[in-house]
């Protein structure tokens, strides 16, 4: 069976690892193919030394798509909320959201995903978070409520995918993250944590979480999932990259025993039932790191 997919976001992180996935799952079995959108129209590069051109975004031939599977991906993320006013940022995000919806209304899509974000989870903390943190949010929850509404009319399996923490291939701008900060620190010999309270994580592939959503979609699955993985603090997160660069790195943190304790993670559960039902094996946390530092050597 021939089957399609459209992606918006495609040159993001996620979206080219979905699409990295989508192929490599695929293309042994079925035939496929994929109409990739991005702001860009860059070409993306994949495993295997495989790349993709990617289409100029242009929501009017998001219209009458015939793909059987649609993953609106494009979504102004929270580092752009710090960067543009209230206003600018809410108005770009609900354009792509009404144009998502707009081709949904027109398709005759099998199957939609959406990535959403944990932040979701927290819909109760309005009032202790930053603006951006809190507009992001409410987005983010407005995206998942909307396109489950028009998947439902349409008559559509619906994924909805809340990401935590992730860790990977495919991060253009990996120093923005914790996991990958901590490894770019280590390579000097010296590791600060900056939060002196607990923080508590949970990392998972990006490439384990999309290879789960297409098995997920092969099953003809309607589902809800949320990022998983082992939880860690951040204190033995370090520990952890000290060891894999032979326990030669210096780590220096001052922690207050009495602070908050920041613990950012999911606890449903469902991720780890269903790649259990699969035989899936997720990577480890220590393979997480071996796949983080061969991408920051790609940045020097």
């Amino acid at each position: 069976m021939h089957k399609r997919l459209l992606i918006t976001g495609a040159t993001g992180w996620v979206g080219t690892a979905f699409i990295d996935s989508f192929i490599s799952k695929l293309e042994s079995n079925e035939s496929y193919s994929v109409v990739p959108y991005s702001n860009s129209g860059s070409e993306i590069n994949l495993s295997n030394e495989k790349s993709i051109q990617s289409l100029r975004y242009e929501s009017s031939k998001l219209i009458n798509s015939d793909a059987d599977i649609f993953v609106p991906a494009a979504f102004l993320t929270r580092d752009y909320a710090n960067d543009l006013n209230d206003s600018d940022y809410k108005s770009i995000n609900m354009k792509l959201i009404s144009e998502s919806i707009q081709s949904i209304e027109t398709s005759n899509f099998e199957t939609i995903i959406n990535f959403s974000s944990g932040v979701v989870s927290r819909i109760s903390e309005k009032q202790t978070r930053s603006r951006s943190y809190n507009t992001y949010r409410d987005l983010k929850k407005y995206q998942e409520d909307a396109l489950a509404d028009a998947a439902s009319r349409l008559g559509a399996n619906f994924i909805n995918c809340r990401i935590f923490s992730i860790s990977g291939k495919f991060n253009r701008n990996p120093n923005k993250y914790a996991f990958y900060n901590l490894i770019s620190q280590a390579k000097s010999g010296k590791i600060n944590i900056d939060s002196n309270n607990h923080v508590y994580r949970k990392f998972m592939d990006v490439s384990d979480l999309c290879n789960l959503l297409i098995e997920a979609i092969q099953d003809g699955q309607e589902e809800s999932f949320e990022s998983t993985g082992e939880l860690i603090e951040l204190g033995d997160l370090a520990k952890a990259i000290n060891l894999s660069f032979g326990n030669n790195v210096d780590i220096v943190r001052s922690v207050d025993f009495d602070g908050a304790i920041d613990e950012y993670y999911s606890i449903d559960g469902k991720l780890d039932s269903f790649a259990k039902k699969k035989n899936y094996r997720m990577m480890s946390l220590q393979e997480q790191i071996q796949t983080s530092k061969a991408l920051l050597s790609q940045f020097g």
